[in-house]
């Protein structure tokens, strides 16, 4: 932890130091130190006259608004409907232009420490435990949705409703100030056609182009990309009951979020940019899981040394890993891994959205090698 010196003239972090303790119904702030930050956040540790500790999370000035309404409803939703414990949020304000200088949520410090900081010294045994402790979370988020977006509060305060979806696609840099699709969608081709979309309608804006580092040269390749990918989204899309469901999901389940204490998840963090998704894009392993379909076998050391060697039984214990948690996921619930089996090429649709902006030649060479065509059934 690094003491703060306010390194944003804007953010009056003694006031919030003074908000905080009020809030609280503490007599008073004695320290706010920087804590850490994420892409669109910072997050700084205040310490109360009685020695009890908070999370100060001040959002940076992207997706206006939206993220902290979105993020706030999403833990309190998960709060009050599962057994995942998240941060309980004591204050919150999304008015950017508040006395402290950016929206804030003023929030639990979950007990324990990231798993990242643990995850290397566990032995396989206990990592198998954990993964079984994560599947169990994932299950709790099959709550069904009837549109694909993000949480907020209803306009009365005494429920939820799914509105515009929080995604840096939609709302980064100068696309938040464009009239893009945002959703809520019905459904899984609403939500593809929506990204693709964001990307069409930039090429007609020259400020959002250089926000993207799209140079005019590039437009057509871009142009050329997107209408052959929206065309044959209606084709990929499913009609199976269990692919089109919509789930609640945490975008970012890597080891920093996951909190534990000893070999036990005491919660799960960062629920910025969460969102209700269709199943297929939601079915997927966890991202600290991530790269588990490169596999190999026990047998394959003979002759290795060394940095080899070592860098070979790490992929190996991946390996058993992922296989490991197919494995269980399976045992837990069949449907969830027939999603995850079936969706593989809609997931793969949903990452050529992406590539539009980036890659718009491997967007037509993905359709052409996987034979795509609008007139699929």
């Amino acid at each position: 932890m690094l003491d703060e010196n306010n390194e944003d003239p804007k953010i009056d972090l003694s006031l919030f130091k003074d908000i905080a303790a009020a809030k609280l119904g503490k007599d008073g702030c004695t320290s706010i130190v920087k804590f850490g930050e994420g892409e669109f956040h910072k997050i700084y540790l205040l310490t109360m006259d009685d020695g009890s500790q908070y999370i100060g999370r001040l959002a940076l000035p992207e997706f206006r608004r939206y993220k902290t309404e979105s993020e706030v409803a999403t833990m309190q939703y998960v709060t009050e409907r599962t057994t995942i414990r998240v941060p309980k949020v004591y204050a919150w304000d999304a008015n950017p232009e508040n006395p402290v200088g950016a929206e804030y949520i003023l929030m639990e410090r979950i007990p324990g420490e990231p798993l990242g900081d643990r995850w290397e010294e566990f032995s396989l045994d206990v990592k198998k435990d954990i993964i079984c402790q994560v599947v169990g979370i994932q299950l709790l988020f099959h709550t069904t949705f009837d549109k694909i977006g993000s949480l907020y509060r209803s306009a009365d305060n005494d429920s939820y409703e799914v509105g515009l979806l929080v995604n840096q696609d939609l709302f980064l840099g100068v696309r938040g100030r464009l009239d893009l699709d945002r959703g809520p969608w019905d459904h899984a081709k609403g939500y593809l056609t929506g990204l693709v979309r964001s990307t069409s309608n930039i090429l007609d804006n020259p400020e959002a182009r250089d926000d993207d580092n799209v140079s005019v040269d590039y437009v057509d390749d871009i142009r050329r990309a997107c209408e052959p990918l929206e065309k044959v989204i209606p084709s990929l899309c499913p009609t199976d009951a269990a692919l089109e469901r919509i789930c609640l999901q945490h975008p970012d389940l890597h080891l920093g979020n996951i909190m534990v204490e000893g070999n036990q998840i005491s919660g799960i963090i960062d629920w910025e940019c969460s969102g209700v998704y269709p199943a297929w894009d939601f079915v997927e392993y966890p991202s600290f899981l991530n790269g588990m379909g490169y596999s190999v076998a026990a047998d394959d050391v003979d002759g290795m040394e060394g940095d080899e060697l070592k860098n070979h039984l790490e992929v190996l214990e991946e390996t058993n890993l992922g296989s490991f948690y197919r494995s269980e996921m399976k045992h837990r619930d069949q449907e969830y891994k027939d999603v995850m089996e079936k969706a593989d090429l809609l997931r793969q649709c949903k990452v050529q959205t992406v590539n539009l902006r980036f890659l718009p030649n491997d967007v037509r060479c993905w359709l052409e090698e996987n034979d795509i065509s609008a007139d699929e059934n």
